[in-house]
Formats: structure tokens, sequence, C-alpha cells
């Protein structure tokens, strides 16, 4: 998992520098995509949103919040996250960030970390480092990244991964991770095709896979 967020990091580097050609002057403004994913196990939701106060602002919100339920209604088998974090801008694409967590196993927890946020019309970046501000101090790592080529003027293709490692720094144990895979179409604003999602639970790495069709749509 590291090694995979090491890539990330690369990965979000060079398109950094890659794709300022492709910058318009105009700002580009963050949608707010929410997903459903109809899969083998599991019916999964999930909505992100990264928005400023407003243009000019430093400050932002961000939550990227996913639920997942089982066909039979297990409540075991039923889990939510949600982050509810406030951030401040440093650099265009560098800031500090902090709020809470609310999760489905230990309820809400304290966090404070950074973010980096890059994005164009094909390139979507966000990773988001911290701390959690509890005995345990776990450390916590949220990696997205979307490609959307287009094909032509209302064609593209979707593709995202998406990555979480949550270290219990006490016990030097998995607390909760994931890697989220998406590939397929977008048009215009809605987006569909094949996604996988492999979650792992606890200290003992429970894992639970999840693979389907997944529908998005992004509100502006």
């Amino acid at each position: 998992m590291r090694h995979l967020l090491s890539v990330i990091f690369i990965f979000c580097n060079y398109y950094l520098v890659y794709a300022q050609e492709e910058l318009s002057e105009k700002a580009i403004t963050s949608p707010i995509p929410a997903e459903f994913m109809v899969g083998n196990n599991r019916l999964t939701y999930q909505i992100v949103v990264n928005k400023s106060f407003s243009q000019k602002s430093k400050f932002g919100f961000l939550t990227v919040s996913t639920f997942a339920v089982d066909y039979e209604n297990n409540k075991a088998d039923n889990d939510y996250m949600t982050p509810v974090f406030l951030n401040y801008k440093l650099t265009q694409s560098f800031g500090i960030t902090t709020g809470v967590a609310v999760n489905s196993n230990w309820g809400f927890r304290p966090f404070a970390g950074l973010q980096y946020t890059y994005a164009n019309r094909k390139i979507l970046a966000l990773v988001v480092p911290g701390f959690y501000l509890t005995e345990s101090h776990n450390f916590e790592t949220l990696a997205l990244i979307e490609f959307k080529p287009k094909l032509n003027n209302h064609l593209a293709i979707y593709s995202r991964l998406q990555v979480l490692m949550s270290q219990n720094m006490e016990s030097d144990h998995n607390d909760r991770s994931y890697i989220y895979g998406r590939i397929g179409l977008s048009y215009k604003k809605v987006g569909f095709g094949l996604g996988t999602n492999l979650d792992w639970y606890g200290p003992n790495k429970l894992r639970k896979d999840n693979y389907g069709i997944f529908v998005r749509y992004e509100f502006q």
C-alpha cells in the first residue's frame, strides 16, 4: 500500500507539469459527482464535494463520503465513512485541512493534515495525508486520481483510482484501507462502466471484495 501511494504521488507531480499547457485562463468549476455501484456483494454510493467558498476565497470544504449496504440488510456488513474537512489554500495546489471524520465502526474522530488538489478538464488529482487527533494517532492518506480524455465533443473515457490507507500508529496495524477502481465512459455529465471495490478492515485485514457496474452524475 505504501509503494502504491508513492506511485500515486509521482503520477500527480508528473501530470501537474504535463497538463499546465492545457489549463484555460478561466477557472474550472469543481463538479459534485454522485455515484452508485451495483456489485456482486454490496450496493455502494459515493459523493465527493471539493469546493472553495467563493472563486477568490482561500477557504474551502471537502468530503468524500462512501456508503456500502449488504443486499440481505445484514447490519454487520453495512458501513459508511464521511470526512468533513475545512481547508485553507497556501498555494494554488497545496493547503492545510482540519475537521472530523465519521465512521460506522468507531464513531467520529478529529483530523488535521494537508491537502493537494490539481484539476483540469482531463485530470483530477486529490491527496489528503494527515493524523487523527486521538490516542491511537492514526495516520491516514486518501488519494484519488481521475483521467478523462475526450473522444469527441460529448463522449470521453472515464477512469479513476482511489486509495485509502489508515494505520494505527500505536499498534502499527491496519485500521481501514481500500482500493477502488473505475473504467468506463462519460457522456456530458453522466458516467458509467465497470467498477471494483477492494476493502480491508481491522488489524487482521478482513477483506471484502465487490465487483459490478457503476453510474455517476456530476452536479454543478
